[in-house]
């Protein structure tokens, strides 16, 4: 698959906090990003009824009895049974498990980014039915907001069932994503994508659809983490760290193959000002320590999640080593090497996380007082 020349030069985000260099380009990098509060330190102003579930009846909620069907072994991990859908990474409990210390992660870092928007939009100061959409809804995020926000209704979508809805406001949807996400027009207050990019060759098609879907004035919250490591002095990763660059060239390329361009991650900003339709688009990138060279303490035990991380994600690629012909036995040695780059204690690593939110667009008042 052949994909346009972009100057991706001109379309990067912008860097709207305080800047470090960390590596070619200035990233903000946040010094001290403060912890969540623990739930219920802040009582509720008032209980609200809880919000009704969507009334579309085309989509399937599937319990554990009937998700057998969903899933195909490939290199010994599972992975979505759905006819030409790309294979990225596994949907098996080794990934689950990956993926919720990757959202404890972003948590810890962007904990407090956006939160105020976010509380006032799910906490209107009038009765409302609140609905929030995930989508790729694979991380505990669903389950944290929904014991933190009861009276809203939260319905996660996704290709395969890979969590149970634990909490009596939350509804989980399975089918083909990338036929449409399902549900009615300008139906959702918000929409929360965390690490679902590369999961669709067609990421401007769930924009479209996430903008359709939102109500004037909700909220669109995308997060995702870049699929590489860089060196902060800003040498050539070849040469600090060829096996980490040589894993995360060969995933890129394998997902480039499959129609997934992961390198125009950072441009779903402007994808969306391109759009049009949002009174408010920020894109922001942050730099996280991967490892801990860090000398704050916070900021060590990030680089030490970070880590954890990235070498979990590097067995969860095999497969698609395996796909490319490579052998167990030089998977085996390129991962013990790559290890060792990680654990490198003269080594400052990071990697970036891009988050975007935007508003969509009020509807003007055309009736009458």
């Amino acid at each position: 698959m052949e994909f346009e020349e972009t100057n991706y030069a001109e379309m990067e985000p912008e860097y709207d906090m305080e800047f470090a260099n960390y590596g070619p380009n200035a990233i903000e990098f946040p010094m001290s990003p403060p912890r969540t509060p623990p739930l219920g330190i802040i009582p509720p102003l008032y209980q609200r009824e809880l919000s009704p579930f969507s009334e579309a009846t085309s989509m399937t909620s599937v319990d554990s009895a009937d998700s057998v069907g969903y899933y195909r072994e490939e290199g010994g991990r599972m992975f979505p049974s759905m006819p030409d859908m790309p294979v990225v990474l596994p949907v098996d409990h080794a990934e689950m498990r990956r993926v919720s210390g990757q959202y404890n992660l972003i948590k810890l870092v962007l904990s407090e980014q956006y939160s105020g928007e976010i509380n006032e939009l799910l906490n209107p100061p009038y009765e409302a039915s609140i609905r929030v959409l995930d989508v790729i809804c694979n991380t505990p995020w669903i389950d944290d907001m929904a014991v933190e926000y009861p009276h809203v209704k939260f319905t996660g979508c996704n290709f395969v069932p890979t969590r149970h809805p634990h909490n009596p406001n939350i509804q989980i949807e399975v089918y083909n994503l990338d036929d449409g996400l399902r549900g009615k027009d300008q139906s959702y207050d918000m929409i929360h994508a965390i690490g679902c990019f590369k999961f669709t060759r067609d990421f401007k098609s769930w924009l479209r659809e996430m903008k359709r879907l939102l109500k004037p004035g909700g909220i669109l919250l995308i997060i995702d983490l870049e699929m590489a490591v860089w060196v902060r002095d800003g040498s050539d990763p070849w040469q600090t760290i060829p096996m980490l660059t040589k894993y995360a060239e060969r995933v890129i390329k394998s997902l480039h193959a499959q129609g997934i361009d992961t390198s125009s991650m950072p441009l779903v900003g402007s994808w969306l000002r391109e759009m049009g339709g949002f009174a408010e688009v920020d894109d922001t990138v942050t730099c996280i320590p991967v490892g801990d060279w860090e000398t704050d303490e916070l900021q060590k035990e990030i680089g030490v999640m970070a880590r954890d991380n990235v070498m979990a994600a590097l067995f969860s690629t095999h497969p698609l080593w395996r796909r490319a012909g490579t052998t167990q036995e030089e998977m085996d040695r390129i991962a013990t090497a790559a290890q060792a780059e990680l654990y490198d204690l003269n080594a400052e690593l990071f990697q970036r996380i891009f988050c975007v939110f935007a508003r969509k667009e009020e509807q003007p008042f055309t009736g009458t007082f």
